[in-house]
């Protein structure tokens, strides 16, 4: 490479790079109200001039997107080569980069002596802050991250990869620190209806079947067998329905004292996030079943768990559930407002993420409507924080639809395929090639799983039971399987800035059986399986 490209690739990237900004981790492009903070963690990854040449590392999404698509950089690998922290503690360093002026080659250092010293040599500039290393072995999924020189240039490398790096014709110079060699940000939707307040209409069907008012688990608590207040009837369905009760009891989703508990148990098992479903009404011209997002950000213990809104606006179903475009600005301004919150999930780039999960009532249901409002949302979004959100459309709802709509990628629910099929055992097999295919979009794929599908409480008092769907295969030993394969597709998938995200279905979907929360028959299996696969470590 030429000394004027490596000048002006120098120029460019300095723009771009992670500057280190009192404790914590910024993009130099962010703006000092923004209110979302950066992750807590953030891959470093590794690029190459030439194989054995020049390498870069960088913990800045828009800094390896710029060197890939500027520059001609190549990304070594699609996945990182660990992950680096975002925030000091007492037993971290951490690694800086710094450039060699007259070769251009970067080196990775962990040492403020040898920092100075190759500084004030003059033969050196420092571009900043790559992230934080631990400084023991103590903590889980970590490696102790080496340096390696070739007489080219610099590289590091795990020490499980000591071997192939010798045979590459590197020399080991030293260990820098820890490293993680995992982080993924594991999330469950959360469906806010067990209130008084949140669906007139499910009270309303309570009370004409099973004539109690207001109860908000009707059908749930009648399956279980899980109350004496109420006599089991499972409406000619056999099972064991003992599940269908959560370890908490159940709970008022308005009340901040059932938030509290359930953060603690996500955040225990290292969960990073729930995904709150949020509707709109057009009667009342506000949003609706919001109450559980509202009593999420009043919890005393929010700070543990990151959350994010799921927008679900369906064709109207005469609920008032849907998004006329006279009130499209009253909604923009009512969703956006939640991506100010400090803990709000965003992405590897600082993005706060959105997931559109049901656009098909706004406005007319056409792509213009759909974009036109998706657009405003965006407007709002970056005028409340400073950054560009992050939309993310429902692939379950067709490429071919979903692909029209003003998204940056993807993300999925329960993927409706394989619940109208009915086969759980159908999903775990093919679950592989439907994530394969969303990769070949070329858009970012934030992955999703399913704990399962069965409506079979809804019968009688929603539904007939001629029109319950349900895997009639599902079994809880399959999730393990399910959570398996996508956490290889999530290996497999190319690079991204959601690559290492999940959202599980759900949390607490009693109605539909998709549930992860602790209930009294299994326990805590769901989130101790999900612990397990991901490696995950309680916040």
């Amino acid at each position: 490479m030429k000394s004027s490209v490596l000048g002006r690739l120098t120029k460019q990237l300095a723009g771009v790079a992670v500057a280190l900004c009192g404790a914590s981790l910024w993009l130099t492009a962010a703006p000092a109200h923004a209110a979302a903070a950066m992750p807590n963690t953030l891959p470093l990854r590794e690029l190459y001039t030439q194989p054995g040449q020049m390498y870069l590392y960088s913990s800045s999404w828009p800094e390896v997107s710029a060197a890939r698509t500027s520059y001609g950089l190549t990304l070594a690998n699609q996945r990182p080569v660990g992950y680096i922290l975002t925030t000091p503690s007492s037993d971290t360093i951490g690694l800086y980069r710094l450039q060699q002026k007259t070769t251009g080659n970067w080196i990775e250092s962990d040492s403020q002596s040898e920092i100075n010293a190759l500084v004030n040599g003059g033969q050196f500039t420092l571009q900043g802050l790559s992230g934080y290393l631990y400084t023991s072995a103590s903590h889980p999924n970590t490696q102790l991250l080496y340096r390696y020189n070739n007489g080219r240039g610099w590289r590091v490398a795990l020490s499980s990869q000591a071997a192939a790096m010798k045979s590459a014709g590197y020399t080991q110079e030293g260990p820098l620190g820890y490293i993680l060699t995992s982080s993924y940000q594991v999330g469950a939707y959360y469906f806010g209806t067990y209130d008084n307040g949140a669906s007139p209409a499910l009270l309303q069907a309570v009370l004409n079947y099973f004539g109690r008012y207001p109860d908000p688990w009707g059908g749930v608590r009648d399956f279980s067998g899980q109350d004496p207040a109420v006599k089991q009837n499972t409406q000619g369905w056999t099972g064991d329905w003992s599940y269908l009760k959560p370890s908490i009891g159940y709970y008022d989703d308005s009340q901040p004292s059932t938030l509290q508990k359930q953060i603690d148990q996500a955040a225990n098992a290292g969960l990073t996030y729930f995904s709150f479903y949020e509707y709109w009404n057009n009667q009342a011209n506000t949003a609706q079943l919001d109450s559980a997002v509202k009593a999420f950000t009043q919890a005393p213990n929010s700070q543990r768990l990151n959350f994010m809104l799921s927008v679900v606006i369906p064709t109207e179903t005469g609920e008032h559930i849907s998004l006329p475009t006279s009130q499209f600005a009253a909604a923009a301004d009512n969703f956006s407002e939640y991506t100010k919150q400090p803990n709000y999930l965003v992405t590897q780039d600082g993005r706060p993420m959105v997931f559109m999960e049901d656009t098909a009532g706004i406005g007319s249901g056409s792509i213009q409507d759909r974009n036109s409002f998706i657009d405003l949302l965006k407007q709002d979004i970056k005028a409340k924080t400073g950054r560009d959100a992050f939309l993310m459309n429902n692939s379950d709802s067709g490429i071919d639809t979903v692909s029209q709509i003003h998204g940056d990628g993807y993300s999925c629910l329960n993927i409706t395929k394989y619940i109208n099929d009915g086969s759980y055992s159908e999903y775990v097999g093919d679950l592989g090639n439907y994530f394969a295919g969303l990769d070949k979009t070329g858009l970012p794929t934030s992955r999703c799983a399913i704990s399962g599908f069965n409506e079979a409480p809804r019968t009688g008092f929603l539904l007939p039971k001629s029109s319950i769907r349900y895997f009639k295969d599902n079994s809880k030993t399959q999730f393990s399987q399910a959570m398996a394969t996508t956490k290889t597709s999530m290996v497999q998938q190319p690079a991204s800035p959601i690559d290492n995200y999940v959202t599980v279905y759900a949390w607490n979907e009693w109605l539909e059986g998709g549930i992860i929360e602790p209930n009294v028959r299994d326990g805590s299996y769901y989130l101790n399986t999900l612990q397990s696969t991901f490696s995950l470590v309680g916040r």
